[in-house]
């Protein structure tokens, strides 16, 4: 990974790192994440260790999980991490939960939080537009240019069929 973050310079008290990366030096696509990622690290000294504010931009491409329209938008993500100096993790705490920073280290790779984040972001439902009406389930059509030619009960609700039976059976409700 690659945002790294200078620990001499950090000691000598430098709060502020800035980088600017190609999504491929973090192991991301580079389909998906069209542009470089800027990144602005802010350091917060701790009584042990270091809190990392990390701030980036890019622009991602996706396809909308609703109408399947690509889409391009520009991202802001924040996220926060952790780092202890000593020579082990305190008790209880987990590599996964923060960074060790060992006495003789030169410098602390904040990369795989950053690639973390982005994933766990890109995971996520993505839109085109928050009221996207999608496509429609017989024939396709994207439901956000108008109305297909579809019959208006064959896009009823899957649980239509279930009131059908309710009424042949003479219950109400």
């Amino acid at each position: 990974m690659a945002m790294r973050i200078s620990l001499a310079e950090l000691r000598r008290g430098k709060d502020v790192f800035t980088e600017n990366l190609e999504p491929a030096a973090i192991g991301l696509d580079s389909g998906i994440f069209r542009a470089r990622l800027s990144l602005e690290v802010r350091v917060l000294p701790q009584p042990q260790g270091y809190h990392f504010q990390i701030c980036l931009r890019t622009e991602i491409r996706r396809s909308c999980d609703r109408c399947s329209i690509l889409v391009q938008r520009e991202l802001k993500l924040s996220e926060d991490s952790y780092a202890f100096q000593g020579e082990s993790l305190p008790a209880g705490m987990e590599e996964y939960e923060l960074h060790l920073i060992h006495p003789e280290q030169d410098f602390l790779d904040l990369g795989k939080d950053i690639h973390d984040a982005l994933l766990l972001y890109q995971s996520g439902r993505f839109l085109c537009a928050e009221d996207c009406r999608g496509l429609c389930p017989e024939c396709g059509a994207d439901l956000n240019e108008g109305a297909c030619a579809c019959p208006a009960e064959s896009r009823d609700s899957p649980f239509a069929a279930l009131a059908s039976m309710k009424k042949s059976r003479g219950e109400s409700g």
